[in-house]
C-alpha cells in the first residue's frame, strides 16, 4: 500500500464528533489522481467534481495544484488547507509536473456544529486557508493516523482530544503573512518554490534570476535568513518527506528514496541517518514510539 487511509462506517461518535475518514497520500509527478482505490462515495473526476455530506480538511505540506469551488478557482500552494463545507460542489488536483502531499480528515457531529463551525467557515463557504508549513499540524495528523490504526476503547478517548486539537488549528487566522521586506519575500518565496518542487530537480541559478540577483547574492541571502544553504535545506525537506512516507505507507525504502528525488538507496540511507540519527529501516520499525 503506497498510501494510508481509513473510512469509518460504524458508530464512532464520541462527545459530538464522528470521524468519517482520515488519511495520507503522496501523489507523485504525472500520477493519476484521485487514486482509484477510494470508496465510490469519495471518488470524483476533475470533469464532474463532487459534493460531500460532511465537513473535510485537506492539508498540503508539499507540492502544488489547483482547487475550484462554487466561488471560483484558486492555486494551492505548500502549507495551504482546503476547508470543505458540506453539500458544496468542489474539485481539486495536483499539478502534473509537481504532484503533492496531502493529509485529510472528514468529520461531522454536534460538537462541530455547535462550537467549531462558525470559526472553521467564517463566511459559510468552502475556501483555501493559508496555514503555512507547520510541523505541529503534521505531527497531529500523524498521531491521528496512528490512533485509528490501533482501535481500542482508550484510542477512542484519546482520538477525540486529538481531533479537537487538530481541527482547532484550522479555525484561527491564516498564518502566512505578507512580507514587506524584500529579503523576507525572496527567502519565503524560495522556500515555497522548493516545497512545491520537492521531488523535482531544482536549478538554483534560475531561481536567483527570478529575483534579479546574482547566484552568489541569492545564496548568501538565503543562508543568512535560514542558517543553512539552499542544497542543505532541500535535503532536509526531502528527508522530512521521506520520514512521513516511511511512517504512513509501506513503500519499500528504495521507492521512498525515488519518490523524494534521490536515485541512490545507499546515498539516501546515509543522508537519512545523518539527518534523523536513525536508519530508514530502524525508524520505520520504531515509528509507533516516535
Amino acid at each position: 500500500m503506497e498510501n494510508y487511509w481509513k473510512y469509518f462506517s460504524g458508530d464512532n461518535e464520541n462527545w459530538g464528533i464522528k470521524l468519517i475518514t482520515c488519511g495520507y497520500e503522496q501523489i507523485n509527478r504525472n500520477a493519476e489522481y484521485p487514486v482509484k482505490a477510494h470508496p465510490d462515495s469519495h471518488l470524483f473526476s476533475w470533469e464532474e467534481g463532487r459534493t460531500l455530506p460532511d465537513y473535510y480538511i485537506i492539508y498540503i505540506p508539499t507540492g502544488g495544484g489547483i482547487f475550484e469551488s462554487e466561488t471560483g478557482q484558486t492555486e494551492v500552494k505548500p502549507g495551504d488547507a482546503i476547508i470543505i463545507n458540506k453539500e458544496e460542489w468542489h474539485r481539486y488536483k495536483p499539478h502534473k509536473n509537481l504532484g503533492w502531499e496531502e493529509y485529510w480528515l472528514g468529520f461531522k457531529g454536534e460538537y462541530i456544529e455547535s462550537y467549531v463551525l462558525k470559526d472553521l467557515f467564517p463566511n459559510n463557504i468552502t475556501h483555501i486557508k493559508a496555514m503555512g508549513y507547520q510541523t505541529d499540524i503534521i505531527a497531529l495528523f500523524n498521531h491521528v493516523l496512528r490512533l485509528v490504526g490501533t482501535p481500542t476503547k482508550l484510542m477512542e478517548k484519546v482520538l477525540f482530544g486529538s481531533l479537537i486539537q487538530l481541527i482547532s488549528h484550522f479555525t484561527i487566522e491564516d498564518r502566512v503573512k505578507i512580507n514587506t521586506n524584500r529579503h523576507e519575500y525572496i527567502v519565503q518565496s524560495s522556500i515555497d518554490y522548493i516545497r512545491q518542487n520537492i521531488t523535482n530537480q531544482i536549478d538554483y541559478k534560475k531561481m536567483s534570476e527570478r529575483f534579479n540577483l546574482s547566484y552568489s547574492q541569492f545564496r548568501l541571502t538565503f543562508k543568512k535568513a535560514t542558517g543553512t544553504s539552499l542544497n542543505q535545506f532541500l535535503i532536509a525537506e526531502r528527508i522530512g518527506l521521506a520520514r512521513r512516507l516511511l511512517h504512513n505507507t509501506d513503500m519499500e525504502i528504495g521507492e521512498v528514496a525515488n519518490r523524494v528525488g534521490i536515485n541512490s538507496v545507499f546515498y539516501f540511507s546515509k543522508l537519512y541517518k545523518q539527518k534523523t540519527g536513525k536508519s530508514p529501516s530502524h525508524d520505520r520499525r520504531n515509528q509507533m514510539t516516535v
